[in-house]
């Protein structure tokens, strides 16, 4: 309660001097008081909304269409989770038919090399997206790929080939894209192929 002053009381200076000085009094502690009480009080914590990019609108920002998930050719599994990491291995499929079959210097150049492992890559996100029930925002980070390109004897740029892999998948998940990497190459790849990838990812 602050400081009053009694105005039915007649022929008397109101406020009095002793209620002006109660006034002061009193007006001198709230200062003190709040002085001391600055900073002290909660802040909101309620965050704000941030317009944050999902995978879903990278995708189709990018124009990117993930494939339908290429069924087993034999007794195994699209992918395997143990733990938070997914596995997956997967061949350049593409409408049911290996995209650019053969060996690089032989059949194919590396262009077409190249657009299959592209199409390799988007197999391996397509299963990975399955993995996930279709929420690729579980996605924690691409651990590890390893690409295996059908090569001859002698050849030596497969980190250029994979270099296709490796940049679709930061395309996609942006810092979270960025993996360890592995690249070879092999006298031959099932189905023909020309290329195979082996991917590692982490997920919540």
């Amino acid at each position: 309660m602050g400081t009053t002053s009694l105005s039915s009381a007649k022929n008397v200076e109101r406020p009095s001097e002793s209620e002006r000085y109660l006034i002061k009094l009193q007006g001198e502690n709230f200062a003190k008081i709040a002085l001391a009480l600055k900073g002290t009080f909660f802040k909101s914590t309620v965050p704000l909304l941030e317009n944050k990019t999902t995978v879903a609108s990278t995708l189709k920002q990018k124009k990117i269409t993930l494939p339908e998930v290429p069924q087993p050719a034999g007794n195994y599994k699209p992918y395997i989770r143990t733990g938070n990491l997914i596995f997956i291995n997967q061949v350049a499929l593409k409408d049911g038919k290996i995209l650019n079959p053969g060996k690089l210097g032989k059949e194919l150049n590396e262009q077409q090399v190249k657009e299959a492992t592209r199409t390799t890559m988007l197999n391996v996100i397509a299963v990975l997206n399955e993995a996930v029930g279709g929420n690729l925002e579980q996605v924690k980070r691409c651990v590890q790929l390893t690409g295996i390109f059908n090569t001859p004897e002698g050849y030596t740029k497969h980190a250029d080939l994979m270099n296709v892999a490796s940049d679709l998948t930061v395309d996609v998940f942006g810092e979270k894209g960025k993996h360890a990497r592995a690249t070879f190459g092999a006298s031959s790849i099932p189905v023909n192929s020309a290329v195979e990838i082996q991917a590692i990812f982490e997920i919540d």
